[in-house]
């Protein structure tokens, strides 16, 4: 992980800790703070994150000063495994099939001109046909 900080950084100590879902601190480090950051550490078999069990760890760094004033920003983080093996595409070791579309700005009547109303329908109706992927070739 890289953090950046802003503003003076002299003196200053920056403190990362990483806590499970069940609130224990897995993962800390403590370093001297600069302008880029760069903090490194392993974490074993982690809980991995899915959309049905969204399993977040809390990571908490704080910035202490010179006077020992410090100021703490949080993020909730989540891991995943992300694997090709023997041609299957696999999240957290699950096989996923990927069923996709092309998908290109077009009405049948107004042409290139594309609401904001249509491309939402458009959205809509992929998710209705259990479509998990889109390709958007040559758009920005």
């Amino acid at each position: 992980m890289r953090v950046q900080i802003q503003g003076e950084t002299a003196g200053h100590t920056l403190q990362a800790r990483l806590a499970d879902p069940g609130g224990h601190v897995v993962w800390g480090a403590e370093v001297p703070a600069g302008e880029a950051v760069r903090l490194e550490g392993a974490l074993t078999d982690p809980h991995k994150w899915t959309a049905e069990t969204p399993n977040l760890y809390t990571l908490a760094l704080t910035l202490t000063g010179k006077d020992g004033q410090g100021q703490t920003a949080s993020l909730r983080v989540g891991y995943r495994k992300i694997e090709i093996r023997e041609r299957r595409f696999l999240i957290n070791g699950q096989r996923v099939l990927l069923k996709g579309v092309d998908r290109h700005d077009f009405h049948p009547r107004r042409g290139y001109t594309v609401s904001r109303a249509d491309m939402e329908a458009d959205v809509l109706l992929c998710k209705r046909h259990n479509v998990n992927c889109v390709r958007t070739s040559h758009y920005p």
